[in-house]
């Protein structure tokens, strides 16, 4: 009892005594509390945890239905399907030429082409593995958050709930039609774990910090990356068991080792965002937090209105249909922080009212005065990002607060404090609930509302009576409380809002679900119209079968992927300029005959008669024409042109004003393209020609693609505004076209020299005579 004394008395004069605390071996924890704590071995907790993944998403597990749900159909699973496809031909997938007229694909960064743990979609079998990916790394980030919160509480049961808190919350359940995303949230606390005491004890501890934290920056989710590092970086650098000259070394040496092991993937995705439409004022105040959205970490569906699938979101951001973190773990949380104020708490609760704050946007007023002293920062879009820190640090301050108070259960000012919480936080409930009353936002309706409140106000309250008594029961029963806490606590977020992420039946994700006209695949490229567009944006079916076979129908919006049809449309996180110019341009345009489908080489555009169909254009030109005049004008003056019916992209090509001079080949010429075949990285062409003219080819214009004509290099101009021209001699000419990413070679050097250094440090921490101190470590 000796030791449970002094760590009572430690905490009721507010110690920071957790900031190195270990799990005591249950045979000397000195209470029976401390062993009923213990009871929540990692064993048991990942039984618990998977547990609760089965129950949410049981037919996702069992193999019967998979997810579909907006960005998981759009975007993650039909690139998991083109890079599986590519790997199993044995190719890297730098270019995917079946989007976008053709678009970097391993560059994007989000599409994880170099991810470690892409192989649980590139191995196991198609429709079901995404699905397994998305799950198995939701199951990460609760078994990670568990090993931090029991590194910094020493209490398995305060450990559990912050796993628990942090996996199965509103936003990281939305995440699950992110790969990437929830792959990165998987990483965030072990990064954070490894992290920390690699710069604590250097040695074989700071290369484990940074071959964990490489993975997650393969992993390819900016942002959520960066409020890792930035978390980090305040845990880390502020600590003080090591002096300040040794932590900064430390870290320093862990992000360098960590952007080396990553470079293959950074640099390339530097590149493109150099050459994308991103710049520093690209970011809006679009998709903020509302003004009133801290309500909704109290009363989930407060001004939410429904899709037509039952999903409820706000209206004025789409990024996430939830931020809700529990409403007991919200007053746990508020406890922790309020209550003992040592480094870590003091650290995350800070960072949780700043990143709330920022998410607000412009309404909060931090986000726009730090965009101006850090203009770096406009790369990034949606305020609402910012959530993903509170979400974090809330489960971590609620095992903070359930483990300290079990270490002094009698002190009064606890108690009185929580108490004051937990009433604060019904009352605010009741009065967001009369608000929606008297005030709702269009088609808010106010009884699912008014049910929303009144049931987290009750489980709120449930948990605001078991956790005083964690202390005082014993044996079966103060398992038993243990084990209602957490129940109730999964409910709460298992029902504050109806299912995120809508499932349906593997069989419409199957290769064979559609059967597609041979001439779709054969070369031509497939586009949806403007009128189209604007109908999937807002079409949808409760049934969500059809649904998903309706895109897969229209090739909406990256569905051609799994069809292996080319397109010239798909929906990507970067585009190059000019791509993106010509994007903006067909958005404008309402009649699928016009020059910009000629020139970007549609012959299959949506009919005008059944959005779900396709119909052929007779006009339309092959990727690789030959023989137009050639036409020198600026941007403003090439869009426009573009843009006129009285362009004829067969007899004319657009080049830059400053190629003027430099091409001798400016005049018509009768010229036939004879055959052409193209790769994924890759473009050849036979042509013959009366006269020496220019060959131009309807794909994305972008550095790493080289020519040669008969053998010998050849030049390659921008033409058409995004798109290539190149010169050749009068005759028959073979052209080929090839695709390297320039980058990756000095990436994968760079990450290839990180590895040995890695691999050098392990060796010299583990050479050393047992006992003998780390040159890297400071006494």
């Amino acid at each position: 009892m000796k030791n449970s004394d002094q760590r009572s008395v430690a905490f009721c004069q507010d110690a920071p005594v957790l900031a190195g605390a270990q799990a005591p071996p249950a045979a000397a924890a000195g209470t029976w509390t401390v062993s009923m704590d213990e009871w929540f071995t990692p064993w048991r907790f990942a039984g618990l945890l998977f547990l609760l993944i089965f129950a949410a998403y049981p037919d996702v597990v069992l193999g019967t239905s998979t997810f579909f749900y907006r960005d998981y159909g759009f975007f993650g699973y039909p690139l998991a399907h083109y890079h599986r496809e590519a790997f199993w031909r044995g190719e890297l997938p730098f270019w995917n030429p079946l989007s976008n007229c053709g678009l970097p694909h391993l560059a994007q960064w989000n599409t994880m082409t170099l991810y470690p743990l892409s192989l649980i979609y590139l191995l196991l079998p198609m429709p079901w593995a995404p699905g397994y990916f998305c799950l198995g790394h939701l199951f990460l980030g609760g078994a990670g958050m568990y090993c931090l919160a029991h590194r910094w509480t020493g209490n398995r049961f305060a450990s559990t709930i912050a796993g628990l808190g942090y996996a199965l919350n509103g936003l990281t359940l939305h995440a699950l039609m992110w790969p990437n995303n929830i792959a990165a949230l998987g990483w965030m606390p072990i990064v954070v774990l490894a992290a920390e005491r690699g710069v604590r004890e250097g040695g074989r501890k700071l290369v484990l910090a940074a071959l964990v934290g490489a993975v997650q920056m393969f992993s390819g989710a900016p942002e959520i990356i960066l409020f890792t590092w930035l978390l980090t970086a305040a845990l880390c650098l502020t600590a003080r068991e090591t002096p300040l000259r040794a932590r900064c070394a430390r870290f320093a040496l862990t992000g360098l080792l960590v952007a080396m092991l990553a470079a293959a993937q950074l640099l390339p995705f530097i590149d493109l965002l150099l050459h994308s439409h991103r710049d520093q004022s690209y970011a809006t105040n679009a998709w903020a937090m509302p003004a009133w959205g801290w309500a909704n970490l109290l009363v989930p569906l407060f001004h939410c209105t429904p899709s037509i699938v039952g999903v409820y979101s706000q209206d004025a951001q789409q990024w996430t249909s939830s931020y809700y973190a529990g409403i007991g773990i919200t007053a746990l949380a508020l406890l922790g922080a309020l209550r003992w104020r040592d480094r870590r708490s003091l650290i995350l609760g800070a960072a949780a009212l700043l990143s709330l704050t920022f998410a607000l946007g412009s309404a909060g007023g931090i986000h726009t005065v730090v965009r101006k002293l850090f203009p770096f920062l406009g790369f990034v879009r949606f305020p609402i990002k910012f959530v993903v820190i509170m979400l974090f640090a809330a489960p971590l301050l609620a095992a903070m607060a359930v483990a300290r108070w079990q270490a002094a259960p009698e002190c009064a000012s606890t108690r009185r404090r929580w108490v004051w919480i937990c009433g604060l936080l019904v009352a605010l409930a009741a009065v967001i609930v009369t608000v929606s009353r008297f005030h709702p936002v269009p088609d808010e309706r106010w009884e699912v509302t008014a049910q929303s409140g009144l049931t987290r106000a009750a489980l709120l309250c449930a948990v605001a009576m078991l956790v005083p008594w964690l202390h005082r029961l014993s044996g079966v029963r103060g398992l038993c409380l243990r084990l209602g806490l957490v129940a109730v606590l999964g409910l709460d977020v298992r029902t504050h809002t109806p299912r995120q992420n809508p499932t349906v039946p593997v069989d419409a994700l199957a290769a064979d679900a559609i059967q597609r006209d041979e001439k779709l695949t054969d070369g031509p490229r497939v586009m949806v119209s403007a009128r189209a567009k604007a109908f999937f944006d807002h079409a949808a079916t409760p049934n969500t079968a059809e649904f998903c076979l309706g895109n897969r129908r229209a090739l909406v919006p990256n569905w051609n992927l799994v069809e292996g049809i080319p397109s010239a449309g798909g929906f990507y996180s970067l585009y190059t300029s000019p791509q993106n110019d010509l994007r903006s341009l067909w958005a404008s345009q309402t009649n699928g005959s016009s020059a910009l489908a000629d020139v970007l080489g549609v012959r299959w555009i949506s009919s005008e008669t059944n959005v779900f169909t396709l119909q052929e254009r007779p006009t339309a030109l092959p990727v690789v024409t030959a023989g137009q005049r050639a036409v020198f004008a600026d941007r403003d003056e090439t869009l426009q042109a573009l843009a006129s019916s009285s362009f004829d992209p067969a007899k004319q090509v657009l080049l830059k004003r400053t190629a003027n001079g430099q091409i001798q080949a400016t005049n018509f010429a009768h010229a036939r393209v004879l055959a052409i075949r193209q790769g994924a990285s890759s473009l050849e062409a036979d042509v013959e020609s009366d006269a020496p003219t220019l060959v131009t080819i309807a794909q994305t214009d972008y550095p790493g693609w080289s020519a040669t004509v008969n053998g010998r290099p050849a030049r390659l101009w921008p033409a058409n505004h995004a798109f290539q021209a190149v010169e050749i001699t009068a005759g028959q000419s073979l052209v080929r076209l090839a695709y390297r990413e320039r980058t990756f070679g000095p990436g994968a050097a760079f990450s290839l020299l990180a590895l040995l250094a890695c691999v050098t440090l392990w060796w010299r921490g583990g050479s050393r005579r047992a006992g003998e101190p780390s040159r890297t470590m400071v006494a």
